[in-house]
């Protein structure tokens, strides 16, 4: 057993641990407490734990320890760990597939998991604060670097390969008008934003229809570039890895979340649909159909026989973006005659592709004046 944590281990964390687990004091005697568990009528253990005063404290807590491992039916390791991260919300990082069977993973690999893990956390604490599609290297402010200072990493775990994470969380008490209320600390709220995201990225990328711009409803959900470009990297440089992200919440107060267990994957298919929604947000997508209704601000062609290419600023999601369209010789000369009269055109085609404000149309069916 790790003797330093159990050092650390107060009778304050392990009788609170009791208490939150369904086990209630039954007697008291000068320097032990006798706590007893039931369900119903049946009556199912007993734990001895001792007073602050008693001389063999230590001891009495390993055997208190011992056995409510063996209620448990887990290592009395784990169950340290268990009590002592009681405070913690636990984040667990698997990744699965065929070159980490054994529980190792190759150098380059496992360098970019642990980087990827921390900017997936980061991205999380970003947008637990404000949501973008998009955050610069230097956003933040306090709340996220305190959050990210007090963050730790736990004992990775053999098959697959697990990256543990936990950090602290507790209810804060606020004044507010003569009256104190209950509110959830900065690192809780990170938690509420990891379900919430990963569920509404998850649903996403099962339902996705090649249509990009469905990413833009998950801004508000806190889906990021920072976030999705974490996921796609947690997958392996292959992208052939399922990505498994669980959470343990400690047990404070919070209405918001209905279980203290909560997990989801993706897999690489859902990865490829991530690494979408990634590219989406920093402006570079394509849209397998579009029509493109503007004036034509610019004609280029180097042989009239082979045709040439008009340039189309219009609004494409909201943004205004200057479309350049690849048409055939007989589309040319239409575009040239629309161009001459300042007409608007109409054109229909097939993968419009987006780079920020520009974009191009290589597939065009259909070229009209309005």
């Amino acid at each position: 057993m790790n003797k330093k944590a159990l050092h650390n281990l107060s009778i304050t964390d392990f009788a609170r641990y009791l208490e939150t687990h369904g086990w209630c004091i039954d007697f008291e005697h000068p320097y032990s407490v006798i706590w007893r568990k039931f369900k119903g009528n049946q009556f199912l253990g007993e734990i001895t734990l001792p007073k602050e005063e008693t001389v063999d404290k230590e001891e009495s807590l390993t055997r208190a320890l011992q056995r409510l491992a063996e209620y448990e039916n887990i290592s009395p390791n784990l169950m340290l760990s268990k009590i002592m991260n009681q405070h913690n919300d636990l984040i667990s990082i698997r990744v699965v597939g065929k070159s980490v069977q054994d529980g190792t993973i190759p150098l380059n690999d496992g360098v970019k998991l642990f980087e990827k893990t921390k900017n997936l956390i980061h991205a999380l604490a970003l947008s637990a604060k404000k949501k973008k599609s998009l955050f610069s290297n230097g956003s933040g402010g306090k709340d996220v670097l305190s959050f990210m200072d007090q963050i730790r990493l736990g004992q990775t775990q053999v098959g697959s390969y697990i990256i543990n994470l936990c950090y602290p969380v507790e209810n804060i008490e606020v004044g507010k008008q003569n009256e104190i209320i209950e509110a959830i600390s900065f690192s809780r709220s990170v938690t509420h934003n990891l379900l919430n995201s990963l569920n509404k990225l998850k649903e996403k990328a099962q339902n996705y229809d090649q249509d990009p711009t469905v990413f833009a409803s998950l801004i508000p959900e806190g889906v990021s570039h920072n976030l999705c470009d974490a996921i796609v990297g947690l997958s392996g440089i292959q992208k052939q890895r399922t990505v498994e992200i669980s959470l343990q919440a400690g047990p404070i107060k919070d209405d918001s979340i209905t279980t203290s267990d909560f997990k989801i994957s993706f897999t690489p298919a859902e990865i490829a649909v991530v690494e979408t929604a990634s590219k989406y947000y920093q402006g570079e997508y394509t849209l397998p159909y579009y029509e493109v209704i503007g004036k034509i601000v610019g004609l280029h062609s180097r042989n009239l026989s082979e045709g040439g290419y008009i340039q189309v600023p219009c609004k494409v999601d909201n943004k205004t973006v200057e479309i350049r369209i690849d048409l055939t010789p007989e589309q040319y000369q239409t575009a040239t005659e629309a161009h001459k009269t300042e007409k608007q055109v109409i054109c229909k085609g097939q993968d419009l592709y987006i780079n920020k404000k520009k974009g191009r149309l290589q597939k065009t069916t259909l070229l009209t004046i309005l």
